[in-house]
């Protein structure tokens, strides 16, 4: 058994690799675990990097082979200029991504925008992904006009003005001391000030006029929704609708969670993927 294994927050650029992707952009990326078992594709949500997922590592990977990409416009994957990146264009990229490397018929999992691109990556490649998890998600956004211009003025200014410290934790995470790992806060952080404001403008675009309510029906994968009793994000109203329009997935609900599960629950999360996707 091969394993791939020693991947802190401190040296992941050393593990860290790229792939040229038919898409056009190169897609970083990270490998780690049991390089002989099944492929599990962990796709990040907005502003954040595959580095989300670090402390889970140690729950999964002896029965996982993981890959770890940076979605377009984070991390350290391109950054292209352009006007709105769209829910399914990070589908094809993870896509492209997996068939680039040979990882079709493997399983995926999301969180946030990473959720919704792995509902993408459902119904646009059908057969590329044997089972999907998607942790915190929503068939659409639900946000009034109003609320989007608030949302776009925080983000334009995140971490700029004034610039963010680890003592803005709480306020960015409401249960950031009960996070079993914090380590993560510090990255997402230092990162946030550096994405450029028109990834963050055209991801906010792309992921608030997404609407998956007509398509999910068009997945054919086993599907799992995880989702926390105290989310702010993707609250119960979201939780209802994507039980009306992906009625056959398997929900798994975390009381206390909020939108932070995989900090909040890394390892129950773990054991559940590790359930959903392993178990016949």
């Amino acid at each position: 058994m091969a394993m791939i294994t020693g991947i802190t927050y401190d040296n992941w650029t050393e593990y860290q690799k790229t792939v040229k992707l038919d898409t056009g952009i190169t897609m970083a990326y990270v490998e780690a675990g049991n390089t002989e078992a099944p492929p599990l594709v962990l796709i990040h949500g907005f502003t954040d990097t595959g580095r989300v997922w670090r402390y889970m590592l140690q729950y999964l990977e002896n029965d996982f082979h993981i890959y770890l990409p940076d979605l377009r416009g984070h991390g350290d994957s391109d950054k292209p200029e352009q006007d709105i990146q769209t829910v399914p264009e990070y589908a094809e990229d993870i896509i492209a991504f997996m068939k680039a490397l040979g990882l079709e018929g493997g399983f995926v999992a999301g969180h946030s925008l990473g959720s919704m691109t792995a509902q993408a990556i459902g119904y646009l490649a059908p057969d590329i992904a044997k089972k999907i998890m998607m942790v915190e998600t929503g068939a659409r956004m639900h946000e009034s006009p109003e609320e989007f211009q608030e949302m776009l003025a925080m983000y334009d200014g995140l971490g700029i003005e004034p610039e963010l410290t680890i003592d803005d934790a709480p306020e960015l995470f409401p249960l950031y001391d009960s996070f079993v790992c914090k380590e993560h806060v510090k990255y997402f952080i230092e990162h946030a000030k550096d994405i450029p404001r028109y990834v963050m403008r055209a991801s906010l675009f792309g992921m608030y006029n997404y609407d998956g309510t007509r398509l999910l029906q068009f997945i054919k994968a086993d599907t799992a929704v995880v989702w926390g009793t105290d989310e702010y994000c993707f609250t119960k109203e979201y939780l209802d609708e994507m039980k009306e329009y992906l009625p056959n997935a398997e929900y798994l609900i975390y009381e206390g969670g909020t939108h932070d599960i995989p900090d909040e629950f890394p390892e129950k999360l773990a054991g559940d993927m590790k359930k959903f996707f392993l178990e016949v």
